[in-house]
């Protein structure tokens, strides 16, 4: 159910695929892209990034070269999203402590997704005047890349393993696949995925967990390395590389069309970069995508193209 969401992105892909090759329709599909990006920032997470990438690939689906012009809209888009994400997460502390009713939590009280804007840009505008903006905007660029590139958690464990604790000889890929193969449905007492009790046992660091509201994640590489040394870690991260490659081949090869082909590749782009996540969670959710996405281009593909068809002719 929750991979089924993920549906959305297919969606948008094929608006925007349409939109393009047909050269219709671009103000309001803009305004529809202004809006869900808009939204997006109502809630704890936001996912304003995906919105984002999720345009300049199916935007350069159509493009037979890089250039000028894509090269200009790829700049921008990087800008955007960099200035986005600098800008979120310096001002996210205050306006999630707003969202859960000042609670360390992830649970949210405040659901009036337009207030829920509304304050957001209020912290905003305090955290980023015109004589702030500068210093926050560096403190923000710090916090994002420290945040993002995983690099001082692997560092940490580096540190830490096997000085202090010895490597796990291929434990946490064992656990993480038998998580994977036990459905919570079938198995009720499956213990949780906390990734901060992860990250401080092998970094030898206290981080907040669920309860403070945060989440902090050793990710695949470092997990890799806590389980093989330094050599053999990168048999498990070469894996790891080859999976997404063969997910992306197959509903390329194997979509229904042309067109859904390319539509159904569309959440492989959330995957691709996901070595930030938890071994469990990486491999959990790229496996329920590719036998989620496999059921919906077998058996619904076929009815929903033939229902647009149909739509399309009586226009």
């Amino acid at each position: 159910v929750v991979i089924m969401a993920q549906f959305k992105w297919c969606i948008l892909s094929f608006i925007i695929i349409q939109t393009v090759a047909l050269k219709q329709g671009k103000r309001k599909l803009i305004i529809l892209i202004l809006i869900e990006i808009l939204l997006s920032f109502s809630g704890f997470w936001s996912s304003f990034k995906d919105y984002i990438l999720i345009v300049i690939a199916s935007y350069l689906i159509f493009a037979k070269r890089v250039s000028f012009k894509n090269t200009i809209i790829l700049s921008f888009s990087f800008i955007l999203i960099l200035s986005l994400s600098v800008i979120w997460t310096y001002s996210k502390g205050e306006y999630r402590k707003y969202l859960t009713g000042g609670a360390r939590s992830q649970f949210v009280v405040q659901n009036d997704q337009i207030k829920n804007i509304s304050k957001f840009f209020e912290i905003v505008s305090k955290d980023f005047t015109y004589l702030k903006f500068i210093d926050n905007y560096h403190v923000g660029l710090e916090s994002l890349v420290d945040r993002v590139s995983s690099v001082e958690f692997l560092g940490m464990t580096m540190q830490n393993v096997p000085t202090f604790i010895p490597h796990e000889n291929g434990n946490l890929l064992i656990n993480s696949l038998e998580h994977i193969i036990k459905p919570r449905l079938l198995f009720p007492d499956k213990k949780p995925i906390y990734d901060s009790e992860l990250t401080s046992k092998y970094t030898g660091r206290k981080f907040s967990g669920y309860e403070e509201g945060a989440s902090f994640s050793l990710g695949t590489v470092a997990e890799a390395y806590i389980d093989f040394g330094k050599i053999y870690m990168f048999i498990p991260i070469f894996i790891f590389g080859l999976w997404i490659g063969w997910l992306y081949r197959y509903f390329i090869i194997n979509g229904y069309n042309l067109i859904w082909s390319l539509v159904l590749t569309a959440p492989v782009y959330k995957f691709a970069w996901s070595f930030s996540l938890t071994t469990s969670k990486f491999l959990g959710w790229s496996i329920t995508y590719f036998v989620t996405f496999w059921f919906i281009n077998k058996f619904l593909i076929k009815y929903l193209d033939h229902w647009l068809l149909k739509a399309e002719y009586k226009s």
